[in-house]
């Protein structure tokens, strides 16, 4: 069976008159496309769904929200013979003909609604996108009549992108010929650069604080405590320092439960000290 693969996105930013709206922009092609070299044929273009070429994050949850709500009642209204394949929300993509980064039966309902909620908190505008030499284009889709001359028009701004939009719904109405849009100089290493560039981990600066009461879990009369791993339990002469009363707590709760072969007990400490939070 015929299904897309989802390889990246970088979805557009755009403000509207009725507020903030995103392109969904995605590298994509069909599993069963190849190109001349035998690799799987991708490309980038608007993943539209029914709303159009640009929504809201509510419209896109809201239509995988009916989208799910309406393949549950089709499997539950199926007969439960021996080719009946029970619903389930980690094989959504196996519903909808959607792989994204693998398989169908491994694209869950949550990865699903997750590709266009990151990829609207990640979106970028045409000027930043300008900025990184990626062009954006607005241009007509598939034109099967060749006496019928092509749109393609260059954007640089939210308000170019929203009149060359009209300007090819207008030109095209009634033929059925769609009006798309396409990234030139987006070559498929470059989503990721953007995302460390734009939406990096900042970097957490620690501030010097004194502290006035300490905690360490002493393990019998072997040390104090350091970490508990898969299968055991570890522990040295200085051990881990815990710097909150009820953090500390839960652990000792946590190890007593679990039954080990010796008795824990808390030591306070009150030499205030000097620590990195």
């Amino acid at each position: 069976m015929s299904y897309e693969i989802v390889y990246d996105k970088q979805f557009i930013k755009v403000e509207t008159e009725n507020g903030l709206r995103y392109v969904p922009m995605v590298l994509c092609g069909s599993n069963n496309c190849y190109d001349l070299n035998g690799r799987r044929d991708r490309s980038w273009f608007p993943f539209t769904l029914n709303i159009g070429l640009l929504g809201t994050v509510a419209e896109y949850v809201a239509y995988w929200e009916n989208s799910r709500k309406e393949i549950i009642e089709r499997n539950n209204a199926e007969k439960r013979d021996a080719w009946h394949t029970q619903y389930s929300d980690k094989s959504f993509g196996y519903w909808t003909s959607i792989a994204i980064n693998g398989s169908t039966r491994k694209t869950s309902y949550g990865n699903t609604v997750g590709l266009f909620k990151t990829g609207c908190a990640k979106a970028l505008t045409i000027e930043q996108l300008n900025n990184e030499n990626v062009t954006v284009v607005v241009r007509s889709g598939y034109i099967f009549d060749k006496n019928t001359e092509a749109f393609s028009k260059v954007v640089a701004s939210d308000k170019e992108l929203l009149q060359a939009i009209a300007e090819c719904n207008k030109k095209y109405e009634g033929t059925g010929i769609t009006t798309t849009i396409e990234f030139k100089g987006m070559w498929e290493d470059k989503p990721s650069k953007l995302r460390k560039k734009y939406f990096g981990k900042v970097e957490k600066v620690k501030v010097k604080t004194v502290v006035d009461e300490t905690y360490r879990i002493r393990v019998g009369h072997y040390g104090y405590f350091l970490k508990e791993t898969s299968r055991n339990l570890k522990y040295n002469s200085t051990g881990k320092l815990f710097i909150n009363r009820a953090e500390v707590l839960r652990k000792l709760e946590k190890l007593r439960s679990k039954k080990y072969q010796c008795e824990f007990e808390i030591e306070v400490s009150n030499k205030p000290i000097e620590i990195f939070i």
